[in-house]
């Protein structure tokens, strides 16, 4: 990682970090909810999936703009 000189760039390496995050975490709910006995659990698995979709599309934004 490089140098961080300033709050911007401390800020972006956040971003990145989180939407790295995020996006791991997307891949791995499906294969979690797959492995979980206990249905209600399973299906608020699988509802979070929308959330954490939705968490990357604001990140991406966030970066975006930046």
């Amino acid at each position: 990682m490089s140098q961080l000189s300033n709050f911007e760039d401390l800020l972006k390496a956040e971003v990145q970090d989180l939407y790295s995050a995020e996006k791991q975490f997307h891949k791995a709910l499906p294969k979690v909810a797959k492995a979980v006995g206990n249905a209600k659990l399973r299906q608020a698995i699988e509802k979070h999936v929308d959330v954490t979709e939705k968490q990357i599309e604001r990140l991406e934004a966030i970066a975006a703009s930046g």
